[in-house]
């Protein structure tokens, strides 16, 4: 998994890339990460229309390559939903090292700026457990 972020319109936005390898499929961890990294940014606790909770909050992940000496920062849009994401609002901190394990989502959603409707895709990790380390 990868992120760039850039500015445009004098806005921040960030782009997720996915990269995947399949060998032997394993039915037991398709589609299963863990990532650990610091929160960098907290949403305030959601609640949907059907009535249930939402938390979506930004993880930072560092990669380094010590063969180049380089250092990839990515940030990773994290989402927990139910009971989870009302624990994390009261727990969760920004700068807390957390490890986050879940399942990867891709959804598409309009939104209609002015008079023109807009098509974006969204890349976000579902969290099923964070822990804090």
């Amino acid at each position: 998994m990868r992120s760039y972020s850039y500015k445009q319109d004098d806005k921040n936005k960030v782009s997720i890339y996915v990269f995947t390898y399949f060998d032997t499929p394993d039915t037991e961890y398709n589609n299963h990460f863990e990532i650990d990294g610091r929160v960098c940014k907290i949403n305030k606790l959601y609640t949907t229309k059907n009535g249930n909770y939402s938390l979506q909050f930004i993880l930072a992940n560092n990669i380094y390559d010590e063969s180049r000496g380089l250092k990839f920062n990515s940030y990773l849009p994290v989402v927990c939903w139910g009971d989870e994401a009302v624990r994390l609002a009261n727990e969760l901190q920004v700068n807390d090292q957390v490890v986050v394990k879940g399942k990867i989502h891709s959804r598409k959603y309009t939104k209609t700026i002015g008079d023109e409707a807009q098509t974006f895709d969204v890349q976000e990790l579902i969290a099923e457990s964070v822990q804090k380390n």
